[in-house]
């Protein structure tokens, strides 16, 4: 089954929606609702939004966060949150100077604050047509969710799998893949045209 949303098409592996309960919130969050009890979430944001949001949240300079960390660092929100992510607790040493230390730890909090879910649950690298981005979390633990975050190159794309507890249908890696290997972007019209449908 397809769909469409805030300018991006996919297919889905069920087709048990429950139309009663599926809705658009604010107008770039989908929650897609199903009779089986489970919930696709989808969430589309402008490019750079995160990296905004994070820098005017914890009153950091632009300039300074560049030279500390890397001119490459806030081209996109996929390569700051890679940064993000690849920071552990064993980069900060007795050796290191008062400056990288620092800005490891706060990477750290950071890290501790934007990451869904339970890190022990896994985080993954996620890639499409026209894409890089993570998963946090695998079905088969399972979780009670499974968060994959996308980044094209003009935007960032979440996707929130919700399974309902003890449910009868099981949301399986295959499915999250299915979701995430067919999104592309539609053009405006096209898109337009297919919000007109809904």
């Amino acid at each position: 089954m397809k769909l469409s949303y805030f300018g991006y098409e996919f297919e889905i592996p069920w087709t048990d929606i429950d139309k009663e309960k599926t809705k658009v919130v604010g107008g770039n969050k989908a929650l897609i609702a199903f009779r089986s009890g489970n919930v696709l979430m989808v969430w589309s944001a402008e490019p750079h939004e995160f990296m905004n949001n994070l820098l005017a949240q914890m009153k950091l300079d632009r300039g300074n966060f560049q030279r500390i960390y890397g001119d490459g660092v806030l081209k996109s929100d996929y390569s700051l949150m890679r940064l993000i992510l690849e920071t552990t607790p064993n980069r900060i040493t007795i050796s290191g100077t008062k400056e990288t230390d620092v800005s490891q730890q706060m990477l750290l909090i950071v890290k501790a604050v934007c990451v869904p879910g339970d890190p022990d649950s896994g985080i993954f690298d996620m890639s499409g047509k026209k894409f890089k981005g993570f998963q946090y979390g695998r079905p088969q633990s399972p979780p009670k969710h499974v968060n994959v975050e996308l980044f094209p190159e003009d935007g960032h794309l979440d996707l929130f799998f919700e399974q309902k507890k003890n449910g009868s249908v099981a949301i399986s890696q295959a499915d999250i893949n299915r979701v995430v290997q067919t999104i592309h972007k539609v053009p405006a019209e096209v898109a337009a045209n297919l919000d007109s449908l809904k």
